[in-house]
């Protein structure tokens, strides 16, 4: 784990307990490896200066006689060097729109969240995987929490397929989360 760790005593403590309730046989350890690479990413995203504080995804393809695609940064004062750059290279003929904010979650709703429904907490694994989410935490803290239900391909994709019966625990999950978070208010 990075020395700069931004996981809690109670993440912490956690994760040593998924790891023990699934042992494995030593050079064996699938489970613990991805864990503790899910750990030290989520660490990693939420360390000041640490090695994932900023990135850029980008794809881009060519249509017709020119160049078109898009590109995410985080945190948001890296579009201004991203369209330096773009524009140093290409001049005026580079053409920018307005971007969506990424879904940072708040970490106090996400470990309150993590608690009730005795999950493993990523606060931010990937900021642009819920860009109308963004805009709603720009507004007010909140959290995005994922439920394991694809049997195939992942939300919003052609290929998806959710395994409906998870969908109405998926609820209730939520539903009780809520009720103990308004009971605590």
């Amino acid at each position: 784990m990075s020395q700069h760790s931004a996981m809690g005593d109670d993440d912490l403590i956690e994760l040593r307990r998924e790891i023990h309730r699934h042992p494995e046989p030593a050079g064996q350890e699938r489970h613990t490896a991805a864990l503790m690479a899910a750990a030290q990413l989520a660490a990693d995203l939420q360390t000041p200066d640490g090695p994932l504080t900023t990135f850029v995804y980008a794809q881009v393809h060519r249509e017709h006689d020119a160049v078109q695609g898009w590109v995410r940064a985080w945190p948001d004062s890296r579009y201004d060097d991203i369209r330096a750059l773009l524009r140093a290279e290409a001049g005026s003929r580079v053409r920018f729109v307005d971007h969506h904010p990424p879904s940072v979650n708040s970490p106090e709703h996400a470990r309150a969240g993590a608690r009730h429904l005795d999950a493993l907490l990523l606060h931010a694994s990937y900021p642009f995987n819920g860009e109308d989410f963004g805009l709603f935490l720009e507004r007010a803290p909140g959290a995005m929490f994922f439920f394991g239900v694809g049997e195939q391909g992942v939300p919003h994709d052609p290929d998806f397929v959710a395994d409906e019966r998870a969908i109405a625990l998926g609820v209730e999950a939520m539903a009780g989360f809520l009720r103990a978070r308004g009971a605590a208010l």
